[in-house]
């Protein structure tokens, strides 16, 4: 079985600094990899490398066993590769019908509402959510593009717990 996402000894320079270097690992279809470490790890550009924003200085980058090393980001979003961000990226002054509508093109939008628990919010501007309300829309966004291998970067940063935790 072809791995979704297999990476062979990827690195991303910056004149001399390594941000990343020999970085190797595959996702397989259903499966979850967390990518862990402190601040400056270069977890972030790691991400830009897979989704396309940036390339990789060195290695092979291959989704679905095609190398897509010198694809672009929008392409390799059509070949289902979604992000989030550290920050949220959705369009504040628009609802969230209207950032979730802008997103879906696999998925059906009545799924997504559902499934996210949107149904209170969807007239409701994107800037009026709170933060962590805002997070979720930006899941549900990245989810509503029928993306297969969801790149989740920092996902929980600056959510509070549910009491009782």
């Amino acid at each position: 079985m072809t791995a979704v996402l297999a990476l062979q000894g990827v690195g991303r320079e910056y004149g001399g600094l390594h941000a990343l270097e020999g970085v190797s690992f595959s996702v397989d279809t259903g499966e979850r990899v967390g990518v862990i470490g402190p601040n400056g790890a270069g977890k972030s550009t790691l991400f830009r490398v897979v989704s396309g924003s940036e390339r990789a200085s060195s290695g092979r980058l291959e989704l679905d066993g095609a190398d897509v090393g010198r694809v672009s980001a929008r392409r390799r979003a059509l070949l289902g590769v979604g992000r989030t961000f550290q920050i949220t990226e959705l369009f504040g002054t628009l609802t969230v019908r209207e950032n979730l509508l802008l997103a879906a093109r696999r998925a059906e939008f009545a799924d997504v509402v559902e499934r996210f628990g949107l149904g209170n919010w969807l007239d409701t501007p994107v800037a009026q959510l709170g933060y962590g309300q805002q997070r979720l829309v930006e899941l549900a966004v990245t989810f509503a593009t029928g993306a297969r291998l969801l790149l989740l970067d920092e996902p929980a940063a600056g959510l509070a717990a549910p009491s009782g935790w």
